[in-house]
């Protein structure tokens, strides 16, 4: 099995995050979900849509662009972000436990939508994977173990 990188979040959305926020905006009652994405496998499956090499009978919806791997990015994060609290690249936050309630099911939304789900079938492997950070001082995110939907679906979002 090939080990797979996900991209973190960089450097200067981190401190842009950090500076942001106080210290007792984040907790585990707060969170902030970190989308870590699969940069080279987003590429080539949107080469190959975009190519006619791979063929999706159903229409991209309007919450996606699918021009190059960082709109596609941006366009799921700005989703995300409309029910949470902002959005600082890959990372969404910070966030209460409603707003993090939200994303997280909005997230769940994006990856059941039949055209992300026939994109999931086609990159054969999940497009990101998410963290949390609940520590404000250390901002270091933690692997969230969400559970795959339920079959046929695929897991887009690890």
């Amino acid at each position: 099995m090939t080990s797979v990188v996900y991209s973190p979040p960089s450097k200067s959305s981190l401190m842009e995050f950090k500076a942001s926020v106080n210290s007792n905006q984040i907790s585990d009652d707060d969170p902030t979900l970190v989308i870590g994405w699969n940069d080279s496998l987003l590429e080539d499956i949107l080469l190959r849509i975009q190519g006619n090499i791979v063929e999706i009978p159903i229409q991209e919806p309007d919450f996606v662009d699918i021009a190059s791997p960082s709109d596609f990015k941006a366009s799921i994060e700005n989703h995300l972000r409309l029910v949470g609290g902002g959005r600082f690249e890959n990372i969404i936050g910070p966030n209460t436990m409603d707003e993090y309630v939200n994303v997280m099911t909005r997230l769940s939304h994006i990856e059941y939508h039949p055209y992300i789900q026939a994109m999931r079938g086609h990159a054969g492997a999940p497009f990101a994977c998410c963290a949390k950070i609940v520590d404000r001082r250390n901002a270091a995110p933690i692997v969230i173990n969400r559970i795959p939907p339920p079959l046929p679906n695929l897991q887009v979002f690890t």
